[in-house]
């Protein structure tokens, strides 16, 4: 009991120096993690809003002391043009009862951006043509790829570039189009330019599947030009 006596009194002195003397510093603690629920539940709903999944993590987050406040108000700030990207500039404001502004700073959020994507299950040798059954669907950190595919379906006609090892992730830096077409074969070469259409007959220069551009020796023009091929025998151009 004398103990709790103690105690209540040493809060009263502190209250009647505080009104006796209004200068006197004291401080409020924003607990670390309080900050960190906060930085994060801003982030998921943004990207919840733009359809993506992902994880955040805030490292070396501290409490915070904001001076000469009781209850500081937080207030997390995400700039409107910043991208959900690897990394995430966040403004941490806090302000006192009148809206006045004690304190504020900046931290880094780490982002993970997830996806389910097709990754290898087994070993497929360069030039080996990608099968369904090498590949599997698998949720990954796809953070900073360029590309990837997301459904099996997208590789069906598709070999390797180079040897892939299982768990990589299939994109177009491993995987390409089967050749239609190999350098020195005879193309129709299909020409559109508005609403002109016209055939002429040139030569392949390079070796390329369906839906890639390689180069074409028009023999009647004999001008080299950039063609996308529609099958084994046709390319087009629009000059």
């Amino acid at each position: 009991m004398k103990t709790i006596l103690n105690f209540l009194c040493i809060i009263l002195a502190a209250l009647l120096l505080r009104a006796a003397d209004p200068t006197m510093v004291y401080a409020a603690v924003v607990p670390a993690e309080r900050i960190r629920d906060a930085i994060i539940d801003i982030l998921m709903t943004r990207a919840d809003a733009s359809g993506i999944e992902i994880e955040v993590s805030v490292k070396n987050m501290v409490d915070i002391e904001v001076r000469n406040v009781d209850s500081p108000t937080m207030n997390v700030i995400i700039p409107e043009d910043s991208k959900i990207d690897s990394r995430v500039p966040v403004r941490i404001e806090f302000s006192d009862e009148s809206g006045g502004i004690r304190k504020r700073f900046q931290v880094m959020a780490q982002i993970k951006i997830m996806k389910t994507v097709v990754v290898a299950c087994s070993e497929i040798n360069r030039g080996e043509p990608v099968n369904i059954d090498d590949v599997e669907m698998k949720k990954i950190d796809v953070t900073g790829m360029n590309t990837y595919f997301e459904t099996p379906s997208l590789l069906e006609g598709m070999q390797t570039k180079r040897s892939v090892r299982p768990g990589m992730v299939l994109n177009d830096t491993n995987v390409c189009p089967i050749p239609v077409v190999n350098r020195g074969d005879p193309v129709t070469i299909k020409v559109f330019i508005g609403n002109i259409r016209a055939v002429a007959e040139g030569i392949a220069r390079q070796d390329g599947g369906v839906g890639e551009m390689i180069k074409v020796y028009n023999e009647m023009t004999r001008t080299t030009l950039d063609c996308m091929i529609i099958d084994g025998k046709t390319v087009r151009t629009g000059l």
